[in-house]
Formats: C-alpha cells, structure tokens, sequence
C-alpha cells in the first residue's frame, strides 16, 4: 500500500476537490475537446494548437521569440487538464530564469505548479508523492516544472518512471527551446509513455541540424518566423547596421594557422564535416571562433561609433569569449568592452554564467529602471531571458548559426511601449593582412550572417547594395 506523507496528502486531496469530475474515454487515443476560441489567444495561436491537435496532441510548434509560445502551451496545458484530469504535466526548460517566467505565468492561469529545480530537498519528497498518488487515479495533479539538467538526472527519470504504472496512461509533456534535445543521446531522456508531446523553440533545427526531434515530436506542426511576426506588427521593426573589421597581422597568422590544422584533420575540408570528424576538430573550430569574436579592431571600431554617438539607454553588448592581449597580460574580451563603456561615461554591469539568478534578475530591473544603461554579456543572454524593455544590441561576437541570429534579435524586437524601432549594430571580419582562401571563406560567411539579419531589416534595400559592394572585393 502506498505511503504519502500527510501534508502532500492533504495537498493532494485539496487538489483533487477543485478537480473537474470526467470520465476517461475508451481506447487507446489520447482524445481532448476540439480546440476553440479563446479569448487571450490570437488567430495564429489557436492555428498552432488546432494543428498540433490534428497530429494526434505531438508536435512542435516553431515560432519567433516573443510570439506568445509560453500563453499557447498554457491554453494548451487548460485543454489538457479540462479533458485529463488526472493525467500528468512535465514541462522542461533549459534555464532557471526560464523556468521562474513559467511559473509565474502558469500560477497567473491559475494552475497549480511544483517548481522541480534548485535544491532537491525542495522539490523531491513533493514530486515523488504526486507521482505516486497518480498511480490510484483519483487525484488532479499540479504541473512540474524542471530545467534540463535536472530534467535529465537518474533521480528525476526515476520519478518519471513512476508514471508508467498510473491508472491515468495520458500525460503531458512540454519541453521549451526543444532545440536543446536534438541530438541521440538527449533525446532518449524524453519519456517514451508521455503520449501528448508538445515541443516549442523559435528555431528547432539549426541549418547544419540532423532533425532528431522528430523522433519523438514527429514534426513541425506550426511555423510562424521572425519576418511574419515583424509584418503582422507583433514584433518591433528594427534598422541594422553593419561596421567591417579586419584582423590584424598576428590575428591573420593565427587564424590561417588554426585553419591549415582544421583542414588537415577533416582530410582537406573546412566545413561540411561528419559527425565524427567534427568531434575531431571541435576544439579548434572554438579557438579560431574566438580569434574572430575578439578582433582587436572591434574595440576600436566600437569606440569611434560610441565617442560619436553617446549613450543609449536599454543596450546590450554580445562578446565572445575569447581574449586581447594587452601590455603582457591576457584580457577577455567582455572585461575590455566593460572597461571601454565605462571610460565613456555608461553605467554597465556583466551577465555571464557566474552569475546566480537572483543577481541576474536584479540586474535586468537596475536596466529597466535606468539605474543602468547597458548590460554587457557572451552568450547567456542568447535566449530563456524576456527583456523588451531593450532597444539597441551590439553584435561583436557571432556564430554563423542560424538560430543564434534569431534568437539575438528576439531579445530586442519584443514589443514594449513607447519603443518603434530597435537598433542592431553587427560588426563583421571580412579580411585580414593576407587574401588567403582561409580568410575570404570567413569573409563570406560573415557576409551570409549579414545578409539574414538584412533581409528583415527596415534598411534592408540599402544594406543589400552595401553588401553586394563589399563582396565584390572579398
């Protein structure tokens, strides 16, 4: 007989009084009402749902970054429990801030939820009992919420399993910027007995990306891109511009020589790589990244636009994470622009991941309210964090991966009042002291990058003949 510890089974049965009495369906299918209206869901919302309804409640629903994929999944996650009572609610998020904004938004739907990360001695004992109290079938159960890394832990999956003898067989899993899982070995931590599975990520496949996904959410039921999101007037419309940079002598040196050791190991390739090769050259493919994302002339570059323009306020600044040397000592690049913007009179703070959360969201307050002018970051600010307050992005160190780029601009073109028009500022390396075939490759692939960022742009018709002038000479 099972054993529940007396406050989670008061809990429990407080649950299950608000619960809503009906009758599981026969049958094997996963049967939910057919998916209405609802009054805080747009057109497009309700045609992602209807979608992933259509493909038997699996699916992903791809869409850019502040098109209301969190307020879809919760319409989805009423429908679920309207219809499933007592069927179990995993949402997975690869971030702890991520996971704060979908609490908060789950508990103002008036749903229950356990927070399932942190500490364990805060979650565990409580996840357990509901798991185990699913198995009689009698009980509404609140949504848990994890981040991946906990998600992915022998003793969660443990819990999970406990699932696998509950009377209800219907649960439900969402997994937020699903892109995280698509790879083999990530994708098998997906319980296989969750039949409703409902992936989210503006961008679930990256250009190179095996679609593994697929193997458990089937397929993208419902897309809705940054550039349709922009023309329906539910994201900011933004100018971009691009400032071209060239490596220095040492810095052309260093990047031919990383190059000649990548192509030597893939057996005369520079990109294109198989599986096994790219684990091969992974580390190298890494430092000359960071040779470009650190490009000394980038500082100086930066310092000229900055002297002449003056303060912004709602700014971020993406760095690479590699380093300068300056008089002896090995500087990172973050610690540099940091320095930079404070010798111009901006008042900065850094987000990177030694950061605690409570210290990243206190931050993003102080931004809010003026107390600073810009946040200066590497990658953390890439996705999981909502900020539309933000106007103005510095791009000075980027990936060539498509969805670094949108998820970028996802940061600045949320909709926030008073704001019109965002401002990218990208800076590209598009050569170096030599005309080597290393370094035009780069070239291009800088101006690729360019080229999408581009093509949303307001300015768009005037950058694509800046870009057309400037690979001529590449």
């Amino acid at each position: 007989m099972l054993k529940l510890d007396p406050t989670i089974l008061e809990y429990l049965q407080q649950l299950a009084m608000r619960a809503r009495s009906v009758e599981a369906p026969d049958g094997d299918a996963p049967p939910l009402p057919m998916i209405g209206p609802a009054s805080t869901l747009r057109d497009y919302q309700l045609e992602a749902l209807r979608n992933w309804q259509n493909n038997q409640f699996q699916g992903i629903l791809a869409m850019a970054t502040g098109t209301g994929k969190t307020i879809t999944a919760i319409e989805a996650i009423k429908k679920f429990r309207g219809a499933v009572p007592y069927g179990a609610i995993v949402i997975t998020v690869p971030y702890q801030n991520l996971a704060v904004q979908w609490i908060n938004a789950i508990r103002e739907a008036g749903i229950d939820s356990i927070a399932a990360f942190q500490s364990r001695n805060n979650w565990y004992s409580t996840v357990k009992n509901v798991f185990l109290a699913a198995q009689t079938g009698q009980t509404q159960m609140p949504c848990v919420i994890c981040v991946n890394d906990t998600f992915e832990g022998s003793e969660f999956q443990e819990l999970l399993a406990l699932l696998k003898g509950a009377v209800e067989q219907r649960h439900l899993i969402i997994v937020d910027e699903c892109h995280h899982f698509n790879n083999a070995r990530r994708i098998h931590r997906l319980p296989s007995w969750f039949r409703l599975r409902l992936g989210l990520s503006a961008t679930p496949y990256d250009q190179y990306a095996e679609h593994i996904l697929d193997q458990y959410f089937g397929s993208i039921v419902f897309e809705f891109t940054l550039k349709e999101a922009i023309a329906n007037g539910y994201l900011t419309k933004y100018k971009y511009q691009i400032f071209p940079c060239m490596l220095t002598d040492d810095e052309t040196e260093l990047y031919e020589e990383v190059t000649h050791k990548i192509v030597r190991t893939a057996g005369g390739k520079e990109e294109g790589f198989t599986p096994e090769i790219f684990a091969k050259v992974k580390h190298l493919l890494l430092r000359r990244a960071r040779i470009v994302g650190a490009a000394r002339n980038k500082l100086a570059t930066l310092h000229n636009h900055l002297s002449a323009n003056g303060k912004t306020p709602y700014t971020l600044f993406y760095c690479g994470d590699g380093s300068l040397e300056e008089e002896g000592d090995s500087i990172r690049q973050i610690i540099l622009v940091t320095r930079l913007l404070s010798e111009l009179g901006w008042k900065t703070s850094r987000i990177t991941a030694a950061e605690a959360l409570n210290e990243r969201e206190e931050l993003l307050k102080r931004l809010e309210t003026r107390g600073l002018d810009a946040i200066v970051s590497i990658k953390v600010l890439d996705e999981g964090i909502d900020i539309p307050i933000c106007q103005t992005a510095y791009l000075l160190a980027s990936q060539t991966s498509d969805r670094q780029g949108i998820q970028r601009r996802g940061r600045v073109l949320r909709k926030s009042e008073g704001k019109e028009l965002a401002h990218l500022y990208d800076f590209l390396i598009l050569g170096g002291s030599t005309t080597s075939n290393a370094l035009k490759n780069l070239a291009r692939k800088e101006i690729r990058r360019a080229r999408q960022f581009a093509a949303d742009a307001v300015n768009a018709d005037s950058l694509e003949s800046e870009l057309n002038a400037l690979e001529e000479f590449i």
